[in-house]
C-alpha cells in the first residue's frame, strides 16, 4: 500500500514534525487560507488538486498567483504538460516527496487542494499497482472513443468476467482503469486490493508526526457567488487567450479525448466562445453553471466521505 507516512527523512528534523491538511469545495478559500497561515510560521503549500497539476490553464484552474507562490514555497502546482495522464498513485509518490523535503528543512507540511480523492488516498492508502504502459493507455483510449461504455465493458467481461459484473457496465472511467490494469500485469485490479497495508494512523504514529485537518465549509450561497464572481474575474485576467493558446498548440488535446484536463471547468464553454458557437455572456454564464454544480457535488462528497474532520465555516479571501 502506499501512503505518505512511507516516506523516509533522513536529515535532523524539527519535532514534532507538522502537516496541516486543507480540503474543501471549489471558491471555499482553501488557496488563501494556506497562503495565509504559511505566512505565519516557515510553511510548504502543496498542491491536493488535480487540475493545478497541469502547467497549461493556470487562470481557468484558479491557481495561486505567481507573486504568492514566489513569496512562500509552493509544490506540484503546473508541473505537468497537458500530454501526461495523472493519477492518484503517480500524484501520491509525489506528494511525499514533497512532506519529505519540507520536513527536512524544518518546515510544515500544508496540503490543500480540492480533490477528495487525493486526500482519501493520502491518508488511507492505495493498493500499489504498477505504472501503466503508454502504449496500452493508448489502446483503451482508443476502444472509449470508438466504442464506448460497452466496447470497454464486453472486452473486460471477456478477460475477467468477474471484474465486470462487479462494475457498473456505464461507468467509463472505472471499465478503462481495471481495462488498463488486466492489460498490462495480467491481473483484475480487485487482486491488488485485495493486500492488506498498513493504516494511516500507524504510519502517523511511526514518525511522530502532528497532523491537523480542516474541512472548508462557508455557507452554500456564498460558495455559489464566490463561484460566479471568479469565472468573471477569469475573464478580465485573460482565460480566453489562455484557451485559445491551449487549444491551437501542435497537438493540443481532442475535447473528445478522456483525457483529465479536457474536464476543467470552462475549457468547452470558452472554447465554444472562440469558435464562434456563443456569445461571451453565454459562456461565461455556462461556466457559472457548471462550477456551481461541481462545487455542489464537492459539498457532497466532503460531506460524505470527510465526516469526521473538523469543518471551518468562516472562509478567506
Amino acid at each position: 500500500m502506499l501512503g505518505v507516512f512511507d516516506i523516509s527523512v533522513t536529515t535532523v528534523m524539527v519535532s514534532p514534525l507538522r502537516l496541516l491538511l486543507i480540503a474543501g469545495s471549489t471558491a471555499s478559500g482553501k488557496s488563501k487560507l494556506a497562503y495565509k497561515l504559511a505566512k505565519q510560521e516557515p510553511s510548504r503549500i502543496i498542491n491536493a488538486d488535480s487540475m493545478q497539476l497541469y502547467r497549461d490553464l493556470s487562470i481557468l484552474t484558479a491557481r495561486p498567483t505567481r507573486a504568492e507562490m514566489n513569496d512562500v514555497p509552493h509544490a506540484l502546482y503546473g508541473i505537468w504538460g497537458r500530454a501526461v495522464g495523472s493519477s492518484v498513485a503517480s500524484w501520491l509518490r509525489l506528494a511525499d516527496q514533497e512532506i519529505s523535503q519540507a520536513w527536512s528543512a524544518g518546515q510544515r507540511a500544508i496540503l490543500v487542494g480540492g480533490t477528495g480523492l487525493y486526500f482519501k488516498a493520502f491518508l488511507g492508502g492505495i493498493a500499489d499497482i504498477p505504472d501503466i504502459p503508454d502504449a496500452i493507455r493508448v489502446r483503451v483510449r482508443k476502444v472509449m472513443r470508438d466504442e464506448g461504455a460497452k466496447g470497454l465493458h464486453q472486452r473486460l467481461a471477456d478477460l475477467a468476467p468477474g471484474e465486470a459484473l462487479r462494475l457498473n457496465p456505464g461507468d467509463t472511467q472505472r471499465l478503462a482503469r481495471a481495462l488498463e490494469v488486466i492489460y498490462a500485469t495480467g491481473r483484475p485490479i480487485s487482486d491488488y486490493y485485495d493486500v492488506p497495508g498498513q493504516s494511516w494512523s500507524q504510519r502517523l504514529k511511526a514518525t511522530n508526526a502532528q497532523i491537523e485537518m480542516k474541512l472548508l465549509w462557508p455557507d452554500r450561497s456564498l460558495v455559489y457567488e464566490r463561484c460566479d464572481s471568479r469565472v468573471v474575474k477569469m475573464v478580465s485576467a485573460g482565460v480566453l487567450q489562455e484557451v485559445e493558446k491551449l487549444m491551437t498548440m501542435t497537438g493540443a488535446l481532442d475535447l473528445a479525448d478522456e483525457h483529465p484536463l479536457t474536464k476543467a471547468l470552462g475549457l468547452r464553454e470558452f472554447h465554444a466562445h472562440i469558435c464562434g458557437r456563443t456569445s461571451l455572456d453565454e459562456a461565461i454564464a455556462a461556466t457559472q453553471l457548471a462550477t456551481r454544480r461541481y462545487a455542489k457535488r464537492q459539498r457532497t462528497w466532503f460531506g460524505r466521505q470527510m465526516a469526521c474532520w473538523p469543518r471551518l465555516t468562516k472562509p478567506e479571501g
